[in-house]
C-alpha cells in the first residue's frame, strides 16, 4: 500500500536526483502537492532534464529511458543495484544498456 508507494517514489527519486541530494524537482508531480507541481518540473539543463518542459520537443520514451539509465549508472556503485532499484532483472537492465550503447 502506501509504504510501497513511498519506496517507490523514494527509489525513482535516488535514480533521478543529480548528486546526493534529493530536492523537491526529483519527486513526482503528485506528491509535492499542486502548488509545487504548477510551478514545473525541476530545470537541470536549461531545457529540463529529461526535456519535459516544451510540449513541442517532448522526448520519445526511449530518450527518457536512455536518460534514466545514464542517471542511474552514475548514481549507482553497481549494475546489480542499479537494476534492483529499477525494478529490473540484471538481464533486462544489461539488454537495455546494450540497446542504448550503454554497456
Amino acid at each position: 500500500g502506501n509504504i510501497r508507494e513511498l519506496e517507490n517514489v523514494v527509489e525513482q527519486a535516488v535514480v533521478l536526483a543529480e548528486g546526493d541530494v534529493i530536492d523537491v524537482g526529483d519527486l513526482p508531480p503528485d506528491v509535492v502537492g499542486a502548488e509545487t507541481a504548477a510551478a514545473g518540473p525541476a530545470d537541470r539543463s536549461g531545457d529540463g532534464w529529461l526535456g519535459l518542459n516544451d510540449p513541442g520537443t517532448f522526448p520519445t520514451l526511449e530518450e527518457v529511458e536512455r536518460r534514466v539509465l545514464e542517471a542511474g549508472l552514475r548514481a549507482f556503485d553497481s549494475k546489480a543495484e542499479l537494476a534492483r532499484h529499477l525494478g529490473l532483472s540484471r538481464a533486462t537492465l544489461y539488454r537495455k544498456l546494450a540497446r542504448y550503447g550503454l554497456a
